[in-house]
């Protein structure tokens, strides 16, 4: 019993260990996983962090928008862009297992992509939509280390300013419709240039090296 016991103890201070050099590697990579099932934005979006100085790290991520879970394919098609952001963030605490933070964000977004849009009267028009959103959150968050994986969750908001545009659109006397309950796909077409509340929701898993 006392040698099982010896035993489990040298594992756990081998694991201990190990785990908190992990916590002293300054670098991450992680892919976002709600950017795989973005209902309006999709694609594959990776970031990578340094940390120094303890309590302090700059992450950059870059995004390739593409379709891959989405809507009809005979109405939405042809969806292409990317997503550039950059995040500043405080720790409140030093290297832990669970390292909780403020951020500072900036995103920047641009796609375009076809779809079918269905006026009044059943009239229905292929449209061009050319989008550019800019996006300023304060976010708080974690980083949770295991061994040298690692998961970012993060959530916050602030403003983005909004511009889409439409182009080769044929009924322009129609009304654009809204949908009732709202649509939030035909939200996405909607012509607009201003300013509008951001919502800002992450979970990103990579690993520290």
């Amino acid at each position: 019993m006392r040698k099982v016991f010896t035993l489990l103890l040298l594992l756990v201070t081998i694991i201990s260990s190990a785990q908190e050099k992990s916590y002293f590697n300054s670098n991450s990579i992680r892919i976002s996983i709600p950017k795989l099932f973005d209902p309006i934005n999709p694609g594959i979006e990776f970031s990578y962090e340094r940390r120094f100085k303890k309590r302090f790290a700059s992450q950059i991520s870059g995004a390739y928008l593409f379709q891959i879970v989405m809507r009809n394919s005979n109405e939405f098609s042809n969806y292409r862009g990317c997503r550039f952001s950059f995040d500043e963030k405080y720790f409140f605490n030093e290297r832990r297992n669970i390292s909780w933070y403020l951020a500072v964000n900036f995103a920047y977004l641009s796609c375009k992509y076809n779809d079918v849009v269905t006026f009044e009267y059943g009239y229905k028009d292929t449209i061009l939509i050319k989008k550019n959103t800019q996006a300023y959150n304060l976010k708080a968050g974690f980083n949770l280390y295991i061994h040298r994986f690692t998961t970012d969750i993060s959530f916050g908001g602030g403003i983005k300013q909004r511009q889409v545009r439409q182009y080769d659109r044929r009924y322009t006397d129609q009304t654009f419709p809204t949908g009732f309950p709202p649509n939030i796909y035909l939200y996405a077409d909607d012509k607009e240039n201003k300013t509008n509340i951001s919502v800002a929701v992450n979970i990103r898993i990579g690993y520290v090296f």
